[in-house]
């Protein structure tokens, strides 16, 4: 699976990795998954790691759906931070996009180029 959630690398940073390709529904069934499991109750803080994405292939209509299913669980993200790291112009176009686009939907959300600082404000 191109998208997947590392809940043992650190204690308190959900740790997403996006691989290969991914599309609006391997995104979708990632975060259903988030919520399902409840997921935001043992961590607030999440670093999605984009570096090894070849492709993306995450439509607007993929973002949008994304964002309902976000908005239902806006109270529970209230103090939420993730980070998003890319290297591709690709990726980190498509991660600006989403930081801009997706609204009010009740948690802090940043695109950075370096791990580093990405850690940095996820830990501020």
């Amino acid at each position: 699976m191109p998208i997947r959630g590392d809940t043992r690398a650190e204690k308190e940073i959900l740790l997403t990795i996006i691989e290969g390709e991914m599309d609006d529904e391997q995104l979708i069934a990632y975060y259903q998954h988030f919520f399902d499991e409840k997921l935001y109750t043992r961590f607030k803080r999440e670093l999605i790691d984009g570096r090894s994405c070849t492709k993306m292939s995450v439509t607007a209509k993929g973002q949008k759906r994304l964002g309902a299913l976000l908005s239902q669980y806006r109270v529970d993200l209230t103090d939420y931070r993730a980070a998003m790291v890319a290297t591709t112009d690709v990726v980190y176009g498509m991660f600006r996009m989403w930081e801009m686009g997706r609204g009010s939907l009740g948690y802090e959300l940043k695109v950075f180029r370096e791990e580093a600082e990405a850690r940095s404000w996820l830990a501020a």
